[in-house]
């Protein structure tokens, strides 16, 4: 896929080859409003022990705690708030699991350096380390990251995906490599769902756009998992998108995707599993 070459993942504390091999990373929200398990159990210490545990039992390779919706339409909160309801979870989880990849989704510097502060090994900025305080805390730290485009502001260098993407993916991942980050160091996401524009397709042209972003040589971030382009496009009812889910999954798997980020760790090991016997085969 690239060019004979592997294809790693890695931080301080873990390496992925994700030459041939998919890897699951769980979303665990922290969060009463997420889109998908919005609910005040999500705030609790036990029930998110008890779903960690339960996600490692079934296969994921990362666990990625987020404590603000970043839903279209969400509901914003302060920095402080955010890191308050991430600090006790990940000090605990960071105890609990010692050898586990953690990951923290945010977009807010100072939940950033706390987050680097308290064992995590990733962050996820669905803004794509936008700004100089974030790249002054990544710099320091050096921690692994996901960078994302989500669509919500205007394209930088094209008119359409196809073409922005491999524009916007080098300049952003050429501004880490700069503050020090090596290639490994560094996935890339094309942020399906984020974008509240009058495109209604533009999920989809994001998610084609994964064969070509693999030519820019990081791994990818394969994040679709129940999201509401399954409902809005195609008239899947909410509670049944698992099924859309893993069919662009696979295909997004087939065109060189390898991060999956997902609510459905269980099912998705069955996913990568399948696939394997297929392709052995």
């Amino acid at each position: 896929m690239m060019n004979n070459e592997k294809l790693i993942w890695s931080g301080k504390n873990f390496s992925f080859d994700l030459t041939d091999k998919p890897i699951i990373y769980s979303i665990v929200n922290v969060t009463p409003d997420s889109f998908y398990d919005g609910n005040e159990r999500n705030l609790e210490i036990d029930y998110i022990v008890n779903r960690v545990q339960a996600d490692l039992d079934n296969g994921a390779d990362v666990i990625e705690l987020g404590a603000k919706s970043s839903r279209p339409g969400y509901e914003d909160i302060s920095p402080e708030q955010e890191w308050e309801r991430l600090k006790e979870p990940l000090e605990i989880l960071r105890q609990k699991f010692p050898q586990t990849v953690l990951a923290i989704d945010t977009d807010e510097a100072y939940v950033m350096e706390q987050g680097l502060q308290a064992g995590a090994d990733i962050i996820n900025d669905i803004d794509g380390f936008d700004t100089e305080e974030k790249l002054e805390i990544i710099a320091k730290y050096q921690p692994a990251v996901v960078s994302m485009n989500n669509g919500r502001t205007e394209f930088q260098y094209a008119e359409c995906v196809a073409d922005e993407f491999p524009a916007f993916f080098q300049a952003n991942t050429q501004k880490l490599l700069q503050i020090g980050l090596k290639k490994e160091n560094i996935a890339i996401d094309a942020g399906v769902g984020f974008y509240t524009g009058d495109n209604k397709y533009d999920a989809l042209e994001r998610i084609k756009s994964t064969a070509k972003l693999t030519q820019l040589g990081f791994p990818i971030m394969v994040a679709i998992s129940r999201k509401s382009f399954m409902t809005h496009i195609f008239d899947v009812p909410v509670e049944d998108r698992l099924i859309p889910t893993l069919l662009f999954e696979a295909k997004m798997i087939a065109d060189g995707g390898r991060i999956l980020r997902v609510h459905d760790v269980k099912a998705t090991r069955l996913l990568i599993d399948g696939l394997k016997i297929y392709q052995e085969h």
